[in-house]
């Protein structure tokens, strides 16, 4: 995947492309960037003092903090890109690996989580680039209401700007949350909030696991649309 862009100018034409809502150039910023991630990913993995996690979770952290700080970042602010991804890259595995290094039943709940988030939001995997970058950023809505419900602050390693953005994010999702449907609204606080399964929302709500599935993934792209109406935030 590096190498991919040949020349900083065809990179500025992409950053430019990017702020006009041009999707595909958003793309290849990501595909350009990977490298990155799976960098940072990697000396995270090597020094590892547990060997519980793979190195595929910490990959997937790392891409949700680079697609976070794709999305904010300020292109005038007079700053490498690399410079600022990798505080957002080292935050998201330093926020996520303690609980996947966690022993007993909340490590058991998170593993059955994310499993279950990645099914809703992905599926079998089986999907276009397009449509892969979509779900990674929706479950960076999933990762954001986990830490609203742990009531945890910014992630360590975040510059100052990083940890004002995350914080303003935050407190949106908290009043955002309150205003989805009825069902949505259960499937998402009972998940979130009060660390239930899908099988187990499933029961208490009388309906199948795939229709809880299937509302916690509308659940998702409501609250990133509610996000950019109300704060501008570009999280699609």
């Amino acid at each position: 995947m590096g190498g991919f862009i040949e020349s900083p100018s065809r990179e500025a034409d992409l950053w430019i492309a990017f702020a006009g809502g041009d999707k595909s150039a958003r793309e290849q910023l990501i595909l350009l960037y990977h490298p990155l991630a799976a960098r940072i990913a990697g000396k995270f993995f090597a020094g590892r003092a547990v060997d519980s996690v793979p190195y595929e979770d910490y990959l997937q952290f790392g891409l949700l903090g680079l697609i976070e700080a794709l999305e904010v970042f300020d292109v005038s602010a007079g700053v490498k890109f690399s410079t600022f991804a990798g505080y957002r890259v080292r935050g998201a595995i330093l926020n996520g690996l303690p609980r996947m290094t966690e022993n007993g039943s909340q490590y058991e709940f998170y593993k059955r989580a994310l499993e279950e988030r990645n099914d809703s939001l992905i599926g079998d995997g089986k999907v276009a680039f397009e449509d892969f970058v979509d779900a990674i950023i929706s479950l960076a809505v999933g990762f954001q209401l986990d830490a609203l419900a742990s009531g945890t602050g910014p992630r360590e390693g975040l510059d100052p700007y990083s940890s004002l953005h995350y914080d303003q994010l935050l407190g949106s999702l908290s009043g955002l949350v309150k205003k989805l449907p009825l069902k949505q609204y259960m499937v998402v606080h009972g998940h979130y909030f009060q660390f239930k399964s899908f099988v187990d929302i499933a029961e208490e709500l009388e309906l199948s696991k795939g229709r809880i599935s299937q509302i916690h993934r509308e659940a998702i792209a409501m609250l990133r649309q509610l996000l950019r109406d109300r704060d501008h935030v570009r999280l699609a």
